[in-house]
C-alpha cells in the first residue's frame, strides 16, 4: 500500500491512503494511552546468541523456567529477572551449568544500565543498546516511540530508531495491533544484527492489549519463544538499585611468563603476546573495540619495536571474537580455523551502520589466515604451534596454541578453573571440557608445564591434569 505525497508551498505533505490506519488509531487499538508500565511473567525457551557450537550454526537453546519483565515507558526503564536452564546436549551448553538455574538480572533507566552478580549490582554500559532496543521494540514501546517522534504510518507499518543503538520497523495487523517488529541492533561481530519479533495471542488487560505469545529470531535463527502467564498494567516502574558500582576503567596487566611471552590480563578475558624475531603474535582479541584496543596499546607500549602482525582467534564465540575487527582495523591479520574464517568473512560483509566500529570507520576489509592442526609459525626466535581441540563439545574449530621450547599451552573455555586456590589432587567429578582438553594434550604428545587460560589465572599443567580427574 502506497503513501501519497503532494507539494504544498515549500512543504511536502504526505497522507496515508483511504483505509490505512493512523498512528492515533493504532495507539487507540493498543490502549497505549492507558499504560505507563507493564509487568509480565512467563516461561518458554531462549538461546544464547553468539555461543553456537558450529560457527554458522544455530544458537544454543535453553529453557526459561521463569521470566519476569517490567517495561517502564514513562520512565524509559526496563528490568529483567529470569533464569536459564541447560539440560540438553553439551553442544548447546553455551557455558552454562547443567541442570540448575542460571539466573540473569539486569535493568536500564534512560542511558544507565546495570546487571547483578549475586546480590551485587554493577554498572553495565555494554547492555545499554540491547536493553533500550528491547524496551522500544515491545508492542507498547514501539507505539510510544513512534508517537514521540511523530512518525507517519506507511500502509500498515512505521519506523522508529534509537540513534547509535537500533532501528526498527513495526507492522500492524487488521485489528491495528502490532504483530511484528523488525529491528537491527549493533553486534561487535555481526554489525547490524537483524532481530525479528512476532507478537500474537493478544489479550485485553485493563483496556491494554498485551501479546501472550512472543517469538523472536536473531539473524534468522530462533532466539526466544515466550508464553506470557500473567500481565499487570501500571503495577510500578523501574528504579536503579541504590548501590550500583561504577564500572572500573579498563585494566590491562602484562605479566612476563617467559622470555618474550606475556600474559595480558586485567579483565574477564585474557590475551597472550608472543614476541617473534621482528614482530608480535597476539592470541585472542576479546569482547569488542574497547578491550582489544586497550590490549593492543599495552602490548605496543611493552614491546615498542615490534609490530603486531597476527592475532590468533581460539574460536568463534562472540565474547572471544568481538575484538577481531578492531585488530583488523590496525592491519593485523586474523588467524583462525577454516570454519571460523569462513563465518567471519561472511559476517564482516554485513552492514555496520548503526554504531560503526573501528573497521567500518576505517573503510577497509579484514585479512585472514586459515590455521589448523600442524600449522607452525616459526622464526629464529621462537616456534608457535597450532593444535585442534578434537572432540570438544564447546565450539567447532576450537584451537590451542603451544610453545614447545617454553612448554606453555594457551587455551580457552576448557580449563577455566584457575580462579581460586590451586587444585592439588584429582577431582572426583571432573568437568567434561577439561577432560577433553587433557585427552588432546595426551593425543598430541604435548608436554606443557604452564597453562595460560583465556579465563582465569596462570596455572601449572599438573593442576589441569588434576582438574581432569587424572592422577
Amino acid at each position: 500500500m502506497k503513501t501519497f505525497c503532494a507539494v504544498a508551498g515549500l512543504a511536502i505533505v504526505c497522507a496515508a491512503p483511504a483505509g490505512a490506519a493512523t498512528l492515533d488509531e493504532i495507539a487507540a487499538a493498543m490502549g497505549t494511552a492507558k499504560v505507563q508500565s507493564l509487568s509480565i511473567t512467563g516461561t518458554g525457551m531462549s538461546t544464547i546468541v553468539g555461543q553456537q557450537f558450529e560457527p554458522s550454526g544455530v544458537y544454543p537453546d535453553t529453557k526459561l523456567p521463569r521470566y519476569a519483565r517490567i517495561e517502564d515507558y514513562a520512565g524509559a526503564g526496563l528490568a529483567l529477572d529470569y533464569a536459564l536452564v541447560q539440560d540438553g546436549n553439551m553442544r548447546s551448553a553455551g557455558g552454562l551449568a547443567f541442570g540448575v538455574e542460571n539466573p540473569r538480572k539486569m535493568g536500564i533507566k534512560g542511558d544507565r544500565a546495570w546487571s547483578f552478580a549475586g546480590p551485587n549490582a554493577s554498572a553495565a554500559p555494554q547492555l545499554v543498546a540491547q536493553l533500550q532496543t528491547e524496551l522500544w521494540t515491545s508492542p507498547q514501546g514501539v507505539v510510544r516511540a513512534a508517537q514521540a517522534d511523530k512518525v507517519v504510518v506507511a500502509g500498515n507499518s512505521f519506523e522508529v530508531s534509537g540513534p547509535g543503538k537500533f532501528k526498527a520497523r513495526a507492522t500492524v495487523n487488521g485489528r491495528n495491533l502490532v504483530e511484528k517488529v523488525e529491528s537491527w541492533v549493533f553486534n561487535p561481530v555481526l554489525g547490524d544484527a537483524a532481530v525479528v519479533t512476532t507478537y500474537s495471542d493478544y489479550k485485553d488487560v485493563d483496556g491494554v492489549m498485551v501479546p501472550m505469545h512472543v517469538v523472536q529470531t536473531t539473524q534468522g535463527f530462533p532466539s526466544l519463544d515466550l508464553t506470557v502467564r500473567e500481565a499487570k498494567v501500571n503495577a510500578g516502574g523501574v528504579e536503579p538499585p541504590a548501590d550500583v558500582a561504577s564500572p572500573p576503567p579498563p585494566q590491562v596487566t602484562m605479566d612476563k611468563i617467559a622470555d618474550g611471552v606475556w600474559f595480558v590480563s586485567g579483565g574477564s578475558h585474557n590475551s597472550v603476546a608472543i614476541e617473534m624475531a621482528d614482530h608480535v603474535v597476539l592470541v585472542e582479541a576479546p569482547l569488542g573495540d574497547a578491550r582489544t584496543m586497550a590490549v593492543i596499546e599495552a602490548v605496543r607500549k611493552q614491546i615498542p619495536n615490534k609490530p603486531i602482525r597476527t592475532v590468533i582467534a581460539t574460536h568463534v564465540h562472540f565474547d572471544h571474537s568481538g575484538g577481531l575487527r578492531a585488530a583488523a582495523s590496525e592491519g593485523i591479520v586474523i588467524a583462525a580455523s577454516p570454519k571460523v574464517v569462513e563465518f567471519l568473512r561472511k559476517a564482516y560483509t554485513n552492514p555496520h551502520t548503526i554504531a560503526p566500529d573501528r573497521l567500518a570507520r576505517a573503510n577497509k576489509g579484514a585479512t585472514f589466515q586459515e590455521v589448523m592442526e600442524g600449522v607452525v609459525m616459526a622464526d629464529a626466535t621462537r616456534t608457535v604451534e597450532i593444535f585442534e581441540q578434537r572432540g570438544n563439545q564447546h565450539a567447532d574449530g576450537l584451537i590451542v596454541v603451544y610453545l614447545p621450547r617454553e612448554k606453555i599451552l594457551i587455551e580457552a573455555d576448557a580449563f577455566s578453573g584457575g580462579r581460586g586456590a590451586p587444585v592439588t589432587a584429582p577431582v572426583a567429578n571432573p568437568n567434561a571440557f577439561v577432560v577433553n582438553l587433557w585427552q588432546n594434550i595426551e593425543r598430541t604428545h604435548l608436554a606443557p608445564e604452564t597453562v595460560l587460560p583465556i579465563h582465569g589465572r596462570v596455572a601449572k599443567a599438573e593442576e589441569v591434569k588434576f582438574t581432569a580427574g587424572v592422577k
